[in-house]
Parts: C-alpha cells; structure tokens; sequence
C-alpha cells in the first residue's frame, strides 16, 4: 500500500528490469557498460508475508558480437564464490524461472539440495529489443546471497609462497564450439599437477579465418616449483604434455607465445 513512487508499486521478484533500464541510460554516453546492484527480491510463498532474499545482479554490456562477456560473467561468479570459500559448484546448462536468459546460452549453479545459487546468461533476444538493446551483446549474472551464506565454507588454508620465478605460457587453441572452456582448463591443469599452478582464460575469438562450427580460446599458464628454478628442458616437457592432451580432446593448437 506505501509504494516508493509512481512506478515502483509492486514488490520485486528480480532486478534485472531495474538494471535493464541503467543500461538504456548509459548507452547515451558509453559503448560498454558493466554494471551490479544488490538488493532485496519477493517470492510468493502462500504466507502472509514472501519470501525475502538478498540478491547480487550484474550485466555487462557491449557492441562486439562475442561469447567472451559470458565468460566474464560466469568468472565474476566464479571468483565470488572463491573469495567467501564457497566449495566449487559446477554449473549445469539452461536456467529455471528465467524467461529474460537467453534460451541455450545459459547456465545454473545448484547446490546438492537442489537450490539455484546463481545463474550466468545472455539476455534473451525479445527482451532486448523490447528495451532497445538489440545492438549490443549483454550478459547478466545473479546471486541468491541469503542462500549463499548458508552454505558451509571450505577452510582456508596456508600456503607458503614459492622462493623461485614462474613461467608462463601462452597458448590459443582451435576447438569445437560446443565444448565447454572448464574441461580445457581442467585437462591442461592435469597435464603436469606438480608444476602447473594456474591456467587462466584470456581470450574467445569467433569469426573471419575460423570455422563456423569452432573457436579459438587462448589460455595464460603458469609454471612454478617450490623447490627450484625451473630449466628450459622441464617447461618444454610440460608443453608437449599439454599439447597431447589438448590434441587427444580434439584441439588444435594455434598458437604459442615465449615464455617469460
């Protein structure tokens, strides 16, 4: 009965609406906007009072046509969940009670019991031209912080960090669109665990002098012993394991950069 104003009558059940009209703001002035709020959402729960949850939504726009804003969103989850010790949750494809995400170029994060924790998706094509953003690619990610918190959180740990210098590599790989980046990143960590410490996606290309049907994802990887200076000899061994098993997934790899 006291709403807030004219047209904020209603309890919301989402913030991307609010977001979505930010986002027609700034493309007056900016050609990339990346943009969050957090607040509260309602769900009818057959109660006399809805359920009332603390939400993260973020969005990201931009003109150029490509998947890597996805996989910018879903880092920002990702590194969310690292920062709170939240255990790794896997994301599962396509997304429920979502009818403004994109239908195929989605994903969910669900815990055991069930209960989406968070979602990664393109904004639907309907919704955006309905908004007048059918020019731009954006991506939106949302957080059920309430639920977030219940989750029990992995101890921290020390690790003491290593005396000696890192190596990291570059590499661009050529790969079928389907699949999925997590399992690239997984198979080139297990190719040397002793020496692997971090494999890090920087780059998805689609597009002109690539197959319609594949992509190229570069990754930034990095070498590095507790217990000495790595040689020359040690990291082109570790390459070469890297390479066959891309190559075995169905990869082909591109490209390399001097290691530094």
């Amino acid at each position: 009965l006291n709403y807030l104003s004219e047209d904020q009558t209603h309890l919301r059940t989402t913030l991307v609406p609010n977001l979505l009209k930010n986002l027609q703001n700034n493309i007056k002035y900016y050609d990339e906007v990346k943009i969050y709020e957090i607040g509260h959402t309602y769900k009818e729960i057959n109660k006399f009072y809805p359920l009332e949850e603390k939400i993260i939504t973020g969005a990201i726009l931009t003109k150029e046509k490509n998947n890597q804003i996805f996989y910018e969103a879903k880092g920002i989850v990702e590194n969310i969940f690292q920062k709170l010790s939240i255990p790794k949750l896997s994301p599962a494809k396509g997304t429920k009670d979502a009818p403004y995400a994109h239908p195929t170029k989605s994903i969910s994060y669900i815990d055991v019991h069930g209960q989406t924790l968070a979602k990664v998706f393109i904004l639907h094509p309907n919704v955006a031209k309905n908004h007048d953003l059918e020019n731009y690619n954006i991506a939106f990610f949302t957080i059920n912080f309430t639920e977030l918190l219940k989750l029990p959180t992995e101890p921290r740990r020390y690790q003491q960090i290593s005396k000696f210098p890192s190596i990291q590599i570059d590499i661009s790989i050529l790969i079928k669109k389907e699949t999925e980046v997590d399992s690239l990143e997984k198979i080139i960590a297990r190719s040397d665990q002793n020496l692997i410490t971090k494999v890090k996606l920087f780059d998805i290309y689609e597009g002109p002098n690539i197959e319609s049907d594949k992509k190229a994802v570069a990754f930034k990887i990095t070498l590095q012993s507790k217990e000495r200076t790595l040689t020359d000899e040690e990291m082109a061994v570790t390459q070469k394991k890297i390479f066959q098993n891309i190559e075995k997934a169905g990869g082909i790899i591109r490209g390399i950069k001097e290691p530094i």
